[in-house]
């Protein structure tokens, strides 16, 4: 998806902040990485200990 949005002319600011948008939702939620274990950063922001 990363190289869409850098190949990508958007119509105005506000189309290339939704996408933005929705690919900071995908990264952050959906998208698993290796370096956190396979999990998502919301997966492992919300494991660790000591968190309100």
């Amino acid at each position: 998806m990363a190289p869409v949005l850098e190949i990508t002319e958007y119509e105005n600011v506000g189309v290339g902040s939704r996408a933005l948008g929705e690919y900071f939702r995908y990264y952050n939620c959906d998208r698993k990485h290796s370096s956190l274990g396979y999990r998502t950063p919301v997966q492992f922001e919300n494991n660790q200990p000591g968190q309100k």
